[in-house]
């Protein structure tokens, strides 16, 4: 997800809490806007591996032909979302009868997903759907990456990667404990790495590489340690809170951004995120939670 600074600023600001301390704690109580609750259906979209999968096109469509003459119209699409950098959607205002309509997901590098809505709902919180995608057949290549650091070659555990192809995010994770991550089923094509962790600089690789059918890459990628600032001692709290209730809630994602760049993310626990050893500088944030509009500031 990109920060955009100016752009959504006067539109969400009266969404969420924000509070800055950099001498003292304080806290300040505002409101996260529901989406309309009128049929909401939102879910995750994830792969074999349990990775999120972003840029997934999420349909629903009626599932009846429309003759209009002689001819047979193309099925009609309801709604339909694109997933985010976490594999989330979100389906809104849906009719109240969706006996007739099916759920779709597609995405080039998967099996195309398609279920009666009904039965993808059925026992299940339409706000949490979780929906598992299979790879392509001809997706077979592997990604292995292990993340160390630069000035120890130590390995980092939860740096996030993203796998990105012709300037798309294809899947993002974390290193595990020993610093590794692999993606399976990758599809043939040339492929760059973007790692991000709190307290080193974000690294993206220049020259690529290319997948060609089954075979695989290992990297090692190492990171370098930003330089440590000793006034660091900043700290920032937020609460987010329903517009509709004026509940607090908790399991909000909160992302934390500089100079466009992820810092850290937390969810709200016991009330709200708090972020530490936060240093001088601007900073943006963005909020998400399943049934709720997003926002960015």
């Amino acid at each position: 997800m990109k920060f955009l600074p100016l752009l959504k600023r006067g539109l969400f600001f009266s969404f969420f809490a924000l509070t800055l301390i950099f001498t003292m704690i304080s806290c300040q109580n505002d409101l996260i806007k529901p989406k309309d609750s009128t049929n909401i259906i939102s879910g995750t979209i994830t792969d074999q591996q349990n990775m999120s999968v972003p840029n997934a096109i999420v349909q629903v469509v009626a599932n009846d032909k429309v003759k209009m003459g002689a001819k047979i119209m193309d099925e009609k699409i309801i709604v339909a979302d694109t997933t985010d950098e976490d594999g989330n959607f979100t389906l809104p205002n849906l009719p109240v009868d969706i006996s007739n309509m099916n759920f779709r997901v597609l995405h080039t590098d998967f099996q195309k997903y398609e279920v009666s809505l009904q039965d993808l709902i059925a026992n299940k919180d339409r706000k949490k759907v979780p929906v598992k995608l299979l790879n392509d057949s001809a997706c077979k290549g592997r990604i292995e990456i292990i993340v160390k650091n630069k000035k120890d070659s130590t390995v980092i555990n939860e740096a996030e990667v993203r796998m990105n192809r012709s300037g798309t995010i294809i899947r993002k994770s974390w290193t595990n404990a020993d610093g590794k991550i692999i993606f399976e089923n990758v599809c043939s094509g040339r492929y760059w790495i973007r790692i991000a962790r709190p307290h080193f600089k974000v690294l993206e690789t220049d020259d690529g590489f290319t997948i060609e059918g089954d075979n695989t890459i290992t990297r090692t990628l190492y990171l370098e340690p930003e330089v440590a600032d000793t006034c660091c001692n900043g700290v920032i709290k937020i609460i987010v809170k329903d517009a509709g209730n004026g509940q607090i809630l908790n399991g909000v994602v909160v992302k934390l951004w500089k100079d466009a760049k992820l810092i850290a993310s937390r969810q709200t626990e016991n009330t709200s995120a708090t972020f530490t050893g936060i240093c001088k500088g601007t900073y943006g944030f963005s909020i998400w939670k399943n049934g709720y509009i997003g926002s960015e500031w």
